[in-house]
């Protein structure tokens, strides 16, 4: 079967539009907590226990960022690129068929997140290196006779 190539900018910029970061965070799993002005998360990209994933700004923007392993900065279409490790064409068809949002013709959708099985927590953890740290005073290069 051989697939035609179709532009998919045109259904990508609908769902920059019309699917909100913030709605789409908790089909992916990740619970969002109301503080200061943001909504707060575990990282659904890197396995942590103290929520440094966040939603949104001062002027009501609905942009992510984890401030815990530094990605982020995108739309709800990026977030849901990162958290399923998935090329551009295939998540706009998997957005689209989530959120409702028509393809053109020639384009099939994407089985719905229910049908996708997420990567083990196991496995994100093993990507974590354990980085050796100096003391203190050699990192500011102070001497340690004073």
């Amino acid at each position: 079967m051989r697939h035609l190539r179709v532009d998919l900018q045109p259904v990508a910029d609908e769902l920059n539009r019309s699917v909100r970061t913030r709605d789409l965070a908790p089909m992916l799993g990740i619970t969002l907590v109301a503080r200061g002005g943001r909504l707060w998360g575990l990282c659904p990209i890197h396995g942590e226990k103290t929520a440094s994933f966040s939603i949104g700004g001062p002027n009501g923007e609905d942009t992510w960022y984890c401030h815990g392993c530094g990605a982020g900065g995108g739309d709800a279409l990026e977030l849901l690129r990162k958290v399923d490790s998935l090329s551009f064409p295939d998540a706009v068809r998997k957005l689209a068929a989530m959120s409702g949002v028509p393809l053109p013709d020639g384009e099939t959708p994407t089985p719905t997140r229910a049908a996708i099985p997420r990567r083990a927590p196991a496995l994100r953890q093993s990507r974590r290196v354990a980085v050796p740290t100096r003391p203190r005073r050699e990192a500011c290069g102070a001497t340690a006779g004073g």
